[in-house]
């Protein structure tokens, strides 16, 4: 099956997404650090600011944190809402970091693209679905028990006594999710108490 399940695990793009995935986190721990420091500083002025663009912010404060597809998505919707809003590009403009924001937004942008690039180039690979290679797979598990259950009766030891018993485990813990239909197998959803 690994023959059949071989394909590229790694993009060449990986590098350059985690890269500019860096580059974005950076900008924007600059933005958050420039906000938060001037919401502690003397000037009224600048703290008014900082108090309203921490606001604006928090929504977004861990966003870097997050899957990159969230990530860019939700940087995207916070910069379609700074851009509509002059009060914003204001209070940006008296924090100082109109700069920063523009800056982070290119960073963003180029991330989201190259992302997006990266995942058409991994869809794009022609291979089996996991689902056609189902039955094959099931059948080398089966075979795999049938010989672990053989090598407990016949040479019994600790490790494989306790090998048996876990997958025995989860032998049990699945079988409650599958069930038999016109010989079918279906996948029952799991019911949460």
């Amino acid at each position: 099956m690994g023959v059949q399940m071989k394909k590229a695990l790694k993009s060449v793009l990986t590098e350059q997404v985690a890269t500019l995935d860096l580059d974005c986190d950076d900008r924007f721990a600059e933005v958050k650090r420039n906000v938060s420091t001037n919401l502690q500083g003397r000037n009224p002025e600048k703290k008014a600011a900082a108090e309203e663009l921490k606001i604006f912010l928090n929504p977004y404060w861990d966003t870097d944190s997050k899957p990159l597809n969230t990530q860019t998505s939700l940087l995207t919707e916070m910069f379609g809402k700074f851009n509509a809003s002059e009060k914003l590009k204001t209070h940006a403009a008296t924090v100082g970091i109109t700069d920063m924001m523009a800056g982070l937004e290119t960073a963003n942008t180029a991330l989201a693209g190259l992302y997006q690039t990266r995942n058409e180039q991994g869809a794009a690979v022609e291979s089996p679905s996991a689902s056609s290679l189902k039955s094959a797979t099931a059948k080398s598990y089966e075979q795999f028990c049938t010989a672990v259950e053989q090598a407990v009766n016949y040479t019994p030891s600790d490790v494989l006594s306790t090998l048996f018993n876990q997958m025995d485990e989860l032998r049990k813990t699945y079988a409650r999710l599958i069930r038999k239909k016109d010989g079918e197998e279906v996948i029952n959803p799991v019911v949460v108490d």
